[in-house]
């Protein structure tokens, strides 16, 4: 793969400490002009937002692009903790399991919002649940995903207003839709300037945990905002329309 995965691991190795090799007063650290890193950077323009199912399928991905988003934060904690022992001055540090979530805002206007958006490739134009969507929500045997779907599906039979209105408009605002409890997925395309692909991430079983929107007299745009919490983050070692 050409662009910035061309620049290996070892072309910033070689360092063994002594003085000779390392030029301070001439060289760079980085080596950009050898490296071509001023090309290779990874710029918002050459990144892409996209909506999917709740897990990365394994081949090419069936994704939604995610557009009028101005940014988007990415957060990957591992809970940590400490363990002293008698006898050493030493500390033994245990990793629990890694946690994440996101924040995004995007800008509203006659069409999909940012909910409607996300769950483009879990909700259906006719307001069930699509079959890839389902069998991403389970890794059960085929006939649990059967039973499931209906399940979910039988949602539709026993809408409420919030509901049955959001089926009606692409402006999907409340947050009471029960369908949000339903997972989604969320990509990040990143290419560098030259339009290498360099990967990117996969985040599975997204949620959405907050939402707000406002407005002010003399504001020209009005935005809204999204925090959600993911399962994992899955790397996508390709570009886009590429594989897993």
């Amino acid at each position: 793969m050409a662009g910035i995965n061309s620049v290996t691991l070892g072309d910033y190795l070689g360092f063994d400490g002594s003085p000779d090799s390392w030029n301070w007063k001439e060289d760079f650290v980085q080596l950009d002009e050898a490296l071509d890193t001023g090309a290779n950077f990874i710029a918002a323009e050459s990144t892409l937002i996209a909506a999917g199912t709740a897990k990365c399928a394994v081949g090419a991905m069936n994704v939604v692009k995610i557009g009028l988003a101005p940014s988007i934060q990415i957060s990957q904690q591992i809970p940590q903790q400490r363990l002293y022992e008698i006898g050493s001055m030493r500390c033994h540090i245990l990793n629990g399991i890694p946690v994440g979530g996101l924040s995004i805002n995007r800008l509203i206007y006659n069409g999909p919002s940012l909910a409607r958006a996300l769950y483009a490739k879990v909700v259906l134009e006719d307001n069930s649940f699509s079959n890839e969507a389902i069998q991403g929500m389970s890794t059960l045997a085929n006939n649990a995903q059967s039973t499931m779907l209906q399940g979910w599906n039988s949602i539709n039979q026993r809408r409420d207003k919030v509901m049955d209105f959001h089926g009606k408009t692409n402006q999907w605002l409340s947050m009471w839709d029960t369908r949000f409890r339903a997972p989604f997925g969320l990509a990040i395309f990143m290419q560098d300037i030259k339009g290498n692909a360099v990967g990117g991430l996969y985040f599975e079983g997204c949620k959405i945990g907050n939402h707000q929107f406002s407005q002010s007299a003399g504001q020209l745009i009005m935005l809204e905002g999204m925090s959600v919490m993911f399962d994992r983050s899955v790397p996508i070692i390709a570009g886009i329309g590429a594989r897993f």
